[in-house]
């Protein structure tokens, strides 16, 4: 991948927990997988309880809980319980939670196999994270109306460009911080949100206008302020050089761009990113 500055203040994951209960009943090639978003996360034990609480549903196996992203990943039997029923356990169990995503059987073992099916639902994979289409069409989308805004001219493979080059760094980089155990509490979002709107009558409008709405400005709040904290306990050197900051921000990613393997499923973005002379990584 072409080296490119990586700014000291981007968006972006955290603490995993990896809960794997007996597979005696459960055919691993027959699970269907899904992603849950889950709120009021603070800690390893939080992540244990959810743990433990979909263990108790028929049909469940194994579970990642990501406390940093507010994520669980649960595979499942589609014959045994319903993806609804396991954001109901989670949100019974204290910690309120929404399906984001779902893998049917077929999806998951195409995922394993890494065969072309997937591109049909999905752009990439970055490590073990999908990503959709509609969340690449949102972020292209958004790229494109900073440009307009800006003033700028529309170049659409730019665009595309620019907008997998952000979710890729905001994959990486909160992967890796998730890695290193960063999380941030939802006081502390709450009270950066409150600041932030300090002032602005419009701020409400303005987060469900810009952003979709409180919960996904929240999300963002909350991914600025894990980054930022990573990079600062973590990454950083101690020295107050701008330049060497830079440089050690640059080292670091393309560290984690060489340590995570990346796949593009779809012909047009794979073609983009080749033309541009970046990502040797994508298969």
């Amino acid at each position: 991948m072409k080296s490119r500055a990586f700014w000291i203040g981007t968006v972006v994951l955290g603490l995993v927990l990896v809960g794997v209960v007996s597979f005696a009943q459960l055919r691993r090639g027959e699970l269907a997988q899904a992603e849950l978003s889950v709120a009021q996360l603070t800690c390893g034990s939080c992540a244990r309880s959810v743990q433990q609480a979909l263990q108790e549903l028929p049909g469940v196996g194994k579970v990642e809980v990501n406390v940093t992203a507010g994520r669980a990943s649960v595979e499942f039997d589609p014959q045994r319980v319903e993806p609804l029923a396991l954001a109901d356990r989670v949100t019974a169990a204290g910690y309120p939670a929404q399906v984001k995503q779902v893998l049917s059987v077929a999806e998951v073992k195409a995922l394993r196999n890494e065969t072309g099916s997937l591109g049909e639902s999905y752009v990439a994979r970055i490590g073990d994270q999908l990503v959709s289409r509609e969340e690449f069409i949102a972020e292209v989308t958004r790229v494109r109306g900073g440009a307009q805004a800006a003033g700028q001219p529309i170049d659409e493979l730019q665009i595309q460009r620019t907008a997998w080059q952000q979710i890729l760094q905001h994959a990486l980089v909160m992967a890796d911080a998730a890695r290193a155990g960063v999380v941030v509490q939802p006081a502390e979002v709450a009270a950066e949100v409150e600041r932030m709107g300090q002032g602005n009558s419009e701020f409400a409008a303005t987060m469900s206008a810009r952003f979709g709405g409180e919960e996904n400005f929240f999300r963002l709040v909350r991914d600025e302020m894990t980054i930022q904290r990573h990079l600062q306990e973590n990454v950083l050197p101690a020295e107050t050089d701008p330049a060497g900051r830079q440089a050690a921000v640059d080292r670091w990613y393309r560290e984690l761009t060489q340590s995570r393997p990346v796949s593009i499923f779809d012909p047009a973005l794979k073609a983009a990113v080749q033309n541009s002379g970046g990502c040797s990584c994508c298969g």
